[in-house]
């Protein structure tokens, strides 16, 4: 049989052969949701294998994010087995292999064997001195934990994800904003421009809040998508370190050490508001951001002009000579309890609003925009989901 010899490394010796069955599924739920690391330093451009309650576990961290996903079950020793593999080569291997067959894979105090259809690779196993750089710490305290259906969690934060920032100045908005308002756990994540907030209905009390970075929600919402359904998705705290559960793959990571603006103030009270069915602006909106991108590429940051009298006229500009100056599309509205008045929006942020607060192919929710006038932020909600509140800025630029 063919033998392939890679380069891994080793920290913790045993004398006893530790074997398992895994499979290419398996291996391909760490590969697809490891916590990438741009650091050249070789232990986070690797994988700790190890063996805790029988569980096989993969594990690696870009010193922020530590991800642990169970790749086989029922081994019972050796239990302190710890095994370094460098993880663009677990890669290579786990592409060689079929998703029908099972692999086996046999570990030894100098060697990993990865058995499948009579082919094996052998990886000769080495040394990191200093072993994994697990996150310092007591276990996370379960006295601030919070279930959800992975569903229901999954539709949370792909709601208000988009409103994350990524601007490193304003490094404490580069997350999710997890805490409790009135004894309810809500999500809030803002940018400057706009910001959703959505209020879960849990019960919780004296929570005054954690950031939870911005790669560490990419990584739930793909662990969270590739949930099966059914499952449980847990989210527990100690307030400077979060923890994240789903099937089999677990993620602890550092809150942002930092304070969440005190978002409240850019949320109007104002009561008026108009109401229009979401497929109909989309349908407005969608002859303006093929003339965007037609004329300068990509269509983000362009404004367009809401007249609100009756119904809704968008008026989008242009002071290219190619093109007519003024493109305007008409859509009726369901109800009108304000006065009269005019207002730019970014067209790519409402365009995002609207998919966020529920529209989709299947879905056509009623939207309500609260407006006080041209130049205060806007509130925008699927009447049927009153949980979610999206603010967006108007513009003036």
């Amino acid at each position: 049989m063919p033998a392939v010899l890679c380069g891994f490394w080793l920290h913790t010796l045993w004398e006893k052969t530790m074997k398992f069955t895994t499979s290419k599924k398996m291996l391909n739920v760490f590969i697809q949701n490891n916590a990438y690391s741009r650091s050249k330093l070789p232990v986070l451009m690797s994988v700790l294998i190890k063996v805790h309650d029988g569980n096989v576990i993969f594990a690696n961290t870009d010193l922020d994010n530590e991800v642990e996903t169970i790749v086989a079950t029922g081994c019972t020793e050796p239990t302190n087995a710890e095994i370094f593999i460098d993880l663009s080569t677990l890669k290579l291997i786990t592409k060689s292999f079929n998703a029908k067959d099972p692999v086996s894979v046999d570990v030894t105090p100098d060697l990993v064997s990865f058995e499948q259809d009579e082919i094996l690779q052998n990886i000769k196993c080495l040394d990191f001195e200093d072993g994994f750089p697990y996150m310092r710490g007591p276990e996370i305290t379960k006295t601030l934990q919070f279930e959800f259906e992975a569903e229901v969690l999954l539709k949370i934060l792909k709601s208000v994800a988009p409103c994350m920032s990524q601007e490193e100045a304003r490094y404490y908005l580069n997350g999710i904003f997890m805490h409790s308002i009135h004894q309810n756990l809500s999500f809030v994540a803002t940018d400057g421009h706009r910001l959703a907030k959505y209020e879960t209905g849990k019960h919780t009390e004296n929570f005054e809040g954690v950031i939870i970075q911005y790669q560490s929600i990419k990584l739930i919402l793909k662990a969270l998508t590739n949930a099966k359904k059914g499952e449980t998705a847990c989210l527990s705290t100690d307030e400077l370190r979060i923890r994240f559960t789903v099937g089999d793959f677990a993620l602890t990571t550092k809150a942002i050490d930092g304070t969440f603006p005190d978002y409240h103030r850019v949320i109007p009270k104002n009561t008026e508001f108009v109401e229009i069915k979401a497929q109909n602006l989309v349908r407005a909106i969608a002859p303006h951001k093929t003339r965007f991108k037609t004329i300068f590429g990509p269509y983000e940051k362009h404004p367009v002009k809401l007249n609100v009298n009756g119904s809704i006229e968008m008026t989008s500009l242009c002071d290219d000579e190619r093109f007519e100056p003024l493109l305007t599309t008409e859509t009726e509205i369901i109800r009108h309890t304000g006065e009269d008045t005019t207002l730019s929006l970014r067209i790519d942020l409402f365009s995002q609003a609207i998919v966020a607060a529920g529209y989709s192919k299947t879905e056509n929710p009623t939207i309500r925009m609260a407006i006080v006038d041209h130049r205060s932020p806007i509130t925008l909600h699927n009447t049927e989901l009153p949980q979610l509140t999206q603010v967006l800025m108007t513009y003036n630029g």
